[in-house]
C-alpha cells in the first residue's frame, strides 16, 4: 500500500482461477527457480521462495475467492478507505519491528489482534476471525 510503513520485503499474490491453474503456476514457478513451500497452514494459498531473493519478497499463489486472499484484499481496502487506521497500523508495525528485529514470526503474530479487529470492522465474520487467530497461534 503506497505510503504505509513496511518491512523491506514485498508480499506478492499471484491469483489463479482453478486448481488446475494452481498446479500449473506451481510448475511454472519451479521452472524459473522458485522453491515450492506448500500452504504453510493456510488453505488456498501456496508459498514459494526464490533462490535469489532480490528484491526480498514472498510469493504466494492464491485461488481466486479463497479466504486468505479475500482477507488480504479486505484488509488492504479497509486501510485505503480509513487513512487514520492505516497510520495506527504503520505505528504498530514500526514498534513491532523495533521489538522483534530478528524474529519475523513474533512480529507477524503480534499484528494478529490489530488485523483481526480491522477485518471485523470490515465485515468479516466472527467464525473467520477465530480461524485466523488459531492460524496465527492466538486464542480466539
Amino acid at each position: 500500500m503506497p505510503g504505509l510503513a513496511a518491512k523491506p520485503v514485498l508480499d506478492i499474490d499471484v491469483i489463479v482461477g482453478s486448481q488446475a491453474g494452481m498446479l500449473l503456476a506451481i510448475k511454472k514457478l519451479g521452472e524459473i527457480g522458485y522453491a515450492y513451500r506448500g500452504n504453510l497452514g493456510i488453505e488456498g494459498r501456496e508459498a514459494h521462495r526464490a533462490e535469489v531473493n532480490e528484491p526480498a519478497h514472498n510469493l504466494y499463489v492464491s485461488r481466486e475467492g479463497c479466504d486468505a486472499l479475500r482477507d488480504h484484499l479486505t484488509f488492504r481496502d479497509y486501510l485505503r478507505a480509513h487513512p487514520g487506521t492505516a497510520v495506527v497500523y504503520a505505528d504498530l508495525k514500526r514498534a513491532l519491528a523495533r521489538r522483534f528485529p530478528e524474529d519475523v514470526d513474533r512480529y507477524a503474530v503480534s499484528k494478529t489482534d490489530f488485523v483481526t479487529n480491522v477485518l471485523e470492522m470490515a465485515g468479516i465474520s466472527g467464525a473467520r476471525i477465530a480461524h485466523i487467530r488459531r492460524e496465527n497461534g492466538k486464542n480466539a
